[in-house]
């Protein structure tokens, strides 16, 4: 599970680098994956 997240946050930083249109929407993606993995 801790890899899983770490490729998830590392993928939407890339995101966020690279677009910065998009980089509110991967903070908000990133923070509800972070939820959802702390609560299964």
């Amino acid at each position: 599970m801790e890899t899983i997240i770490g490729h998830a946050i590392i993928a939407l930083l890339y995101l966020a680098k690279n677009s910065t249109s998009i980089s509110s929407f991967s903070n908000v993606s990133a923070a509800r994956f972070i939820n959802m993995a702390a609560c299964s």
